[in-house]
């Protein structure tokens, strides 16, 4: 699934925003380097847990044209519970209306 933002709702710091479900699409060694370089709750995480954690996950990606930069996952049971974590908005794209929604 694939969102995207345009026309006179988004903004024109979003107007190229897309939001997309599929772990395909999910820059992965990107994302690694986000998770594992900068952001603290996940300092120093092994590409492999790093990879089983998207296999067991739904994950969100927000692309600027085709350059991945967002990234946040859902740990649920497909039911009840749904935890939303390691989001995270690469420096360039912060204050910019990516996370807002």
């Amino acid at each position: 699934m694939t969102i995207e933002t345009s026309g006179a709702a988004a903004t024109p710091a979003m107007a190229t925003l897309t939001i997309s479900f599929d772990p395909a699409r999910v820059d992965r060694d990107r994302v690694h380097g986000w998770l594992s370089r900068e952001a603290y709750w996940s300092a120093g995480i092994g590409r492999d847990v790093f990879e089983r954690s998207l296999a067991n996950s739904l994950v969100a990606s927000a692309f600027m044209s085709d350059e991945q930069v967002a990234f946040a996952r859902v740990v649920t049971d497909r039911a009840t519970f749904a935890w939303l974590c390691d989001v995270f908005v690469a420096e360039p794209s912060r204050g910019r209306g990516v996370a807002d929604g």
